[in-house]
């Protein structure tokens, strides 16, 4: 017999790849879950972080729309809270007044405040946003009751004040991650406002410099 009819007649070994057991899929799925859980965990301050500094430099950018409102429109602005949002509003009227409600009306159609703009805060971020620091005169007792606490934008860009020292009536936002394992200062971030218009986001876990409503941007 031939070297070529012995290869034939020879019979052919193929080694078939062994597939894993069921208990060897099951032992590395609940590797690679531990593994997730793990990653998962040593990433949430960071997350938790992100979202804090997120909502503080949204909420700088929303001051500054309305801000930049007030200025092209010529007209007041103010901001305050409805709820758990923050609101821009734009007035009915020419400039800023101690009393809006006795404030003349551009158009009597309209009502004397007109929102534009709302900062809706995502609940999965766990954040609250509270104006702490207050010009005098818009303070909710300043104004009768009949408004809630607020800042005024004039149409210069600076916070409404009804006196002559412009260097007394800074506005400060505090932005608190409450889910953040940090307690404390640690996780909070301040937004400041300036008497003259200035807007700022301080670091975490920072105060403006200064002391009561005179208050500086670093």
């Amino acid at each position: 017999m031939n070297t070529r009819a012995m290869r034939a007649a020879s019979p052919i070994c193929v080694t078939r790849p062994r597939g894993f057991s069921l208990i060897e899929m099951m032992l590395v799925v609940s590797i690679l879950a531990v593994m997730a859980a793990l990653s998962v965990s040593s990433m949430t301050p960071t997350v938790d972080t992100a979202k804090l500094e997120g909502a503080a430099e949204a909420l700088a950018s929303f001051l500054a729309q309305a801000q930049a409102e007030a200025m092209a429109s010529k007209r007041c602005v103010r901001v305050r809270f409805n709820g758990t949002d923050v609101v821009a509003e734009r007035e009915n009227a020419f400039d800023c007044d101690i009393s809006p409600a006795t404030a003349p009306l551009i158009d009597q159609s309209a009502a004397l405040w007109v929102p534009f703009a709302t900062l809706r805060l995502d609940n999965s971020n766990v954040t609250a946003i509270a104006l702490d620091t207050i010009p005098s005169e818009t303070t909710a007792i300043a104004l009768g009751g009949t408004e809630p606490n607020q800042l005024r934008f004039r149409p210069s860009g600076r916070l409404f004040s009804s006196d002559a020292v412009l260097t007394d009536d800074d506005g400060v936002f505090t932005v608190t991650h409450t889910g953040m394992s940090t307690a404390g200062p640690a996780r909070t971030k301040k937004v400041l406002v300036e008497a003259q218009g200035l807007i700022c986001v301080l670091q975490r876990g920072v105060n403006p410099a200064g002391t009561g409503n005179n208050l500086n941007c670093p």
